[in-house]
C-alpha cells in the first residue's frame, strides 16, 4: 500500500554527502532505544492490519530497538536474519502482482517455517511449528519447518546481539496485547538495510531496519514514533471506504470481512451487515476475506487462535482452529490453495441454535474464495462471533 525510499540509496547518500546532509532533527546520542509498533488498533471499527509503524527505521550500530504491540489484531512474529533478507529479495523480485501461491512456494520462502500448519496432518491433532512460535537465533543454517506442523523448537540459547551473519532470529510468536520483543544492534553490526519480516503474514508483513555508519544520524526515536503516528492513521483513514461497503450489506449473504484490492497490509474484520434476520428454514451464506471463524456458542477460552500452555511454550487453541458440529474438507485447509481453484462453498447443514457450532478457522487467500452455508431451524436470537478477532460479532434472527 505503501511505498519507502530504497534505503540503501539513502545510506550511500549519506556517506557520499557526509553526515551532515543527514542529520536534520537526529539524535546523536549513541545506543538509542527505538521503538517500532507492530500491529495497530483502529478506532471505531475492527481491522486486521499488518504492518511495522514505522515501516522503514533508521538506527545505528549498538541502538536497541524494541518491538511492541499494543494491540494485536492476529499473531505476528519479529523474523531477521540473512534467509529473511533472501525471502525480502525474492519477493520483491516477483513483484505485487505475484500471487500468494507464488510467493509461498519459492525455495527462499520454502526455507522460513510457518507458525501455523499448512495442510492437514494424518498424525494426531494439528500443531505449530516451534521452530517460528518460540524464540529461535541461528548463526547458521536452517530452522526445522513443516507444512503439516509440528516442526520442533531451535535449541535453546541466550538472545544474542543481532548481527549480519545470524541465519535466522526469530521473537516467537505474539499472540497478547502488550506482547513485545526487544533485541540489540550489534556493536559491529555493518551498515545496509536489513529485513523484518512476520512469519505468519510473510507475503504482506515485511519492515526494514537501514544502519547507517557509527557515525551516522538518524531522526530521533521521537521524530521516528510521530513518522509511525502519520502512518498508522494512513492505514485507518484508507479502510473508511470500505468499513462503509461492508456495513451498508443487506440480504441473506453475509460478509465475514472485507478487503480493499488496492490495500495489501490491512482488512476490514466486522460482519456486514452485523445483524441478520431469516425465518425458519431460511439459509445464511458467509463470504469470507482472510482468516476468520462463525462460531455460536462458543465456550469459555475458545477466543484466540494460539495460546501459551501451562509450560510457556505457544499451542494452536484448538477450539478456534478446529471445526464443530459442521464437516470441513481437508483439501479446503490447504494453504495457499493452487492459483486455478475454483470457490469453495462449505455446507454447514442445518442447526437449531443449540451445541458449540464452528467453521473452525478457514482462510480465503482472495474474497469470496471461501464461502460457508447454514440453514437455521429453530426460532430465537442467535449471537456468533469470529474466534481470530477479537469484537468480530454478529447476530442473527429466526422468526
Amino acid at each position: 500500500m505503501r511505498r519507502v525510499a530504497n534505503p540503501t540509496a539513502v545510506i550511500a547518500l549519506c556517506v557520499v554527502l557526509g553526515a551532515a546532509a543527514c542529520s536534520s532533527g537526529s539524535s546523536s546520542t549513541a545506543g538509542a532505544k527505538r521503538t517500532i509498533q507492530v500491529d495497530a488498533k483502529t478506532s471505531g471499527f475492527v481491522a486486521v492490519v499488518n504492518d511495522f509503524f514505522p515501516l522503514n527505521l533508521e538506527a545505528r550500530p549498538g541502538d536497541t530497538i524494541h518491538f511492541v504491540a499494543p494491540h494485536i489484531s492476529e499473531p505476528h512474529t519479529i523474523t531477521l536474519g540473512t534467509l529473511v533478507n533472501a525471502a525480502v529479495q525474492k519477493l520483491q523480485q516477483l513483484g505485487p502482482n505475484a500471487t500468494v501461491a507464488q510467493q509461498l512456494t519459492t525455495t527462499e520462502l520454502q526455507q522460513l517455517p510457518d507458525v501455523l500448519p499448512h495442510r492437514v496432518s494424518k498424525k494426531g491433532a494439528p500443531s505449530v511449528n516451534h521452530s517460528a512460535a518460540e524464540p529461535c537465533f541461528l548463526d547458521s543454517g536452517t530452522p526445522p519447518t513443516s507444512d503439516t506442523g509440528g516442526a520442533p523448537a531451535c535449541p535453546k540459547r541466550k538472545q544474542p546481539d543481532f548481527d549480519q551473519s545470524k541465519s535466522f532470529y526469530n521473537s516467537g510468536a505474539l499472540i497478547h496485547d502488550g506482547d513485545s520483543f526487544t533485541m540489540r544492534l550489534s556493536p559491529k553490526l555493518r551498515p545496509g538495510s536489513y529485513g523484518v519480516i512476520d512469519l505468519i503474514h510473510p507475503t504482506v508483513m515485511r519492515g526494514t531496519i537501514t544502519v547507517g555508519p557509527p557515525g551516522a544520524k538518524p531522526p530521533s526515536p521521537a521524530a521516528q514514533q510521530q513518522a509511525a503516528g502519520q502512518q498508522k492513521d494512513e492505514v485507518s483513514n484508507s479502510l473508511q471506504p470500505t468499513v462503509q461497503l461492508l456495513r451498508g450489506k443487506t440480504g441473506t449473504t453475509i460478509g465475514a470481512g472485507l478487503s480493499d484490492p488496492t490495500i495489501n497490509d490491512a482488512h476490514v474484520a466486522e460482519f456486514g451487515p452485523a445483524s441478520t434476520s431469516v425465518p425458519v428454514g431460511g439459509t445464511l451464506t458467509w463470504s469470507f476475506t482472510g482468516t476468520n471463524t462463525v462460531s455460536f456458542n462458543a465456550p469459555a477460552g475458545a477466543q484466540g487462535l494460539l495460546r501459551r500452555a501451562s509450560n510457556g511454550t505457544v499451542e494452536l487453541n484448538l477450539a478456534a482452529w478446529e471445526a464443530k458440529g459442521m464437516t470441513v474438507p481437508p483439501d479446503v485447509l490447504t494453504y495457499p490453495p493452487p492459483d486455478n481453484a475454483p470457490p469453495v462453498t462449505i455446507d454447514g447443514g442445518k442447526w437449531d441454535g443449540t451445541g458449540f457450532l464452528s467453521t473452525g478457522t478457514l482462510n480465503a487467500v482472495s474474497p469470496g474464495a471461501v464461502s460457508v452455508t447454514l440453514t437455521f431451524t429453530k426460532p430465537g436470537t442467535y449471537h456468533y462471533a469470529c474466534l481470530v478477532h477479537t469484537g468480530m460479532a454478529g447476530t442473527v434472527v429466526v422468526r
